[in-house]
């Protein structure tokens, strides 16, 4: 049956994934296909994808409680940060409310608070965050997530075995 990743077999995996290459190219042998995913579970399992996760102050708990419930009243306070809701002649806030159906979207809206700064360790200054739905939330971090998958990226090229020339940034 082959070895087992999760609860699909590696033939079936092999046979219907796409491997991070797009569609199967034919300049790539199943063979080195292969090794590159295995390579890429190890990876994956082992110590390199650890990310150092932010450090939140120790009152976060009632804070995020206190933005979301309090100042925010269970309503997302984007207006036009995430890039969706700028209409003429304004923007608009965004109409998403606390544990109700998505207006936008489908599923449950659960408000989270997103930092507006850069903070590092991150602060709990209310002028500092906005309580956001969890699509706008995670528009508005797009640029961090796409840093975090390159800086991934170059670490997983660098453990099978791929130089890198340019300087990190």
């Amino acid at each position: 049956m082959g070895q087992r990743a999760g609860n699909k077999s590696l033939n079936y995996l092999m046979a219907h994934k796409t491997w991070g290459f797009g569609r199967r190219s034919p300049h790539y042998s199943r063979d080195v296909t292969r090794r590159t995913w295995l390579a890429r579970i190890t990876i994956t399992r082992g110590h390199l994808m650890a990310r150092q996760k932010p450090i939140y102050p120790s009152n976060w708990k009632e804070f995020s409680q206190y933005i979301r419930l309090e100042r925010a009243q269970g309503r997302c306070e984007c207006s036009g940060q995430c890039g969706l809701h700028k209409t003429h002649p304004g923007p608009r806030r965004c109409l998403e409310q606390d544990r109700t159906p998505a207006v936008f979207a489908q599923g449950l809206v659960v408000l989270t608070v997103a930092h507006l700064c850069t903070c590092d360790p991150l602060c709990a200054e209310s002028m500092h965050v906005l309580a956001m739905c969890q699509r706008c939330h995670l528009r508005m971090d797009a640029p961090l997530h796409r840093q975090h998958r390159a800086e991934t990226r170059r670490r997983e090229k660098e453990v099978l075995g791929q130089c890198t020339f340019l300087p990190q940034l």
